[in-house]
């Protein structure tokens, strides 16, 4: 019993990156409450559902063979965006609470974040259930503190939210399959540790909306440790398993660190200083999650190619998509989603 709900504290913490640390914030200030729940519930159900899915026996080894290089990608994809998200916090949200900090030292954070978490990644496998579950409950007491704050800052309620509810509902019971980290506690844990995941992880959506949301400073002392302390555990695990999922030192190397340097570099580059400015570069890259490894995923569960068909539906999703999330014209998101839509039907057998 201590084991899986060990196990599923910590697969809490391995899932609130910085999509749930942050995105909220974003559906909220746009769409109210309508807008926080057209992305928690999608994502606490598509997380829940991973370990019930696949809890056959030799379910879960099968899948993961068939899409073990898409899951390393993901898994690089993911260590990518919490460095993005580093240079993200230090250029422009640290401007709102009054915190200076030199524009030219956000490169040097984020590189120190990723050697932390690569250092973090060399423990053994069995300890990051455990330092999950702590971090987690880190987390938790921050929110105890919080719990009272009222929220001010939220739009009222927008239905406009739900134009984005089809692609939402389709990436996020889709990408739980393709989290490396998901399928090594599926191996070694019962699978209700993900029901007790599920419940987690409501709790921390919950807190990024009391965070972001509510009266105060946004970025005292407690609330930095628990953006470090979910972030760095997060990609931390996600350099460990892609490290024994990599057949070589070399194709660890340029996947999970070469690629998100040259991340580190090109965000710093581009981004202004400017919240609102840079907040579009954070969206377009939540495309990878919404549309790209989602369509991946069901292009390689019906077999033959899958990179050039993937490249055309990408050009056929990504302007939609930027005007749908990007410059806000919601009911352009259905597009990407009837690009999906044709994949999720089974293919017939011959």
């Amino acid at each position: 019993m201590l084991k899986t709900l060990v196990a599923g504290l910590a697969l809490a913490s391995s899932w609130t990156w910085i999509i749930g640390m942050y995105l909220p914030r974003i559906m909220m200030e746009r769409h109210g409450w309508a807008g926080f729940l057209v992305f928690a519930v999608p994502n606490v159900i598509g997380c829940t559902a991973f370990g019930f899915v696949l809890r056959k026996p030799g379910a879960a080894t099968a899948l993961r063979t068939q899409i073990e290089g898409e899951a390393k990608w993901f898994s690089s994809a993911t260590i990518a965006f919490h460095v993005l998200f580093a240079v993200f916090l230090i250029k422009s949200l640290f401007g709102e609470d009054g915190l200076s900090v030199p524009p030219c030292e956000a490169p040097v954070a984020a590189g120190a974040f990723l050697a932390a978490a690569f250092v973090l990644s060399l423990l053994p496998k069995a300890v990051f259930p455990w330092l999950g579950a702590l971090v987690w409950v880190g987390s938790i007491t921050l929110f105890g503190l919080r719990a009272d704050t009222p929220i001010t800052s939220a739009a009222p309620c927008d239905l406009n939210a739900l134009w984005s509810l089809p692609l939402f509902t389709a990436s996020l019971l889709i990408c739980p399959y393709l989290d490396l980290t998901f399928h090594e506690v599926r191996r070694s844990a019962h699978h209700a540790a993900f029901g007790i995941f599920g419940v987690a992880f409501a709790l921390m959506l919950l807190l990024t909306v009391v965070l972001w949301m509510g009266d105060g400073p946004r970025l005292g002392p407690w609330v930095l440790g628990h953006l470090v302390g979910q972030a760095l555990f997060t990609t931390s695990w996600h350099l460990g398993a892609l490290r024994r999922e990599e057949d070589s030192i070399r194709a660890f190397g340029w996947r999970g660190l070469l690629i998100p340097a040259a991340v580190i570099y090109g965000t710093h580059t581009v981004m202004t200083g400017v919240r609102m400015d840079d907040q579009e570069w954070y969206l377009r890259f939540l495309f990878l999650y919404g549309f790209v490894f989602p369509a991946a995923f069901l292009l390689r569960l019906r077999g033959g190619m899958v990179l050039l068909p993937l490249a055309v539906l990408v050009a056929l999703a990504a302007v939609p998509g930027e005007f749908a999330f990007v410059c806000q014209c919601e009911p352009y998101g259905l597009v990407p989603f009837l690009l999906l839509l044709p994949l999720l039907k089974r293919k017939r057998r011959a």
